[in-house]
């Protein structure tokens, strides 16, 4: 790295030149605590996770009627619990403003 390069980071690092703005997968419902795709990114991430939840529940034997004493509820919800932090985290962190509780547009 030059000299040149090194002062343009240096300069980036003290907010001297403009950021890149970060892009944002997830908007904000007015009201509530929920979030609507506005990206790709969101939308697979959304997808991704329905799908995720629909395999733990086939391998966790959820859907076999005719094998109830096997099915696996316990390991199913603990999973699923470890699935949902994970997809609000990513929510969390691409949602402008966080995932939080709202009252409603400001005036």
């Amino acid at each position: 790295m030059n000299l040149e390069e090194q002062e343009r980071l240096n300069q980036r690092n003290i907010g001297l030149l403009p950021q890149k703005e970060k892009k944002y997968w997830f908007k904000p419902k007015p009201y509530g605590l929920g979030v609507i795709p506005v990206t790709w990114e969101g939308w697979g991430v959304s997808l991704l996770f329905g799908a995720f939840i629909f395999g733990l529940a086939w391998y966790n034997g959820i859907f076999d009627e005719a094998n109830a004493k096997n099915k696996k509820e316990i390991s199913f919800a603990i999973e699923v619990l470890v699935f949902l932090l994970m997809y609000m985290k990513i929510i969390h962190n691409y949602t402008k403003g966080g995932l939080k509780w709202r009252w409603g547009l400001k005036k």
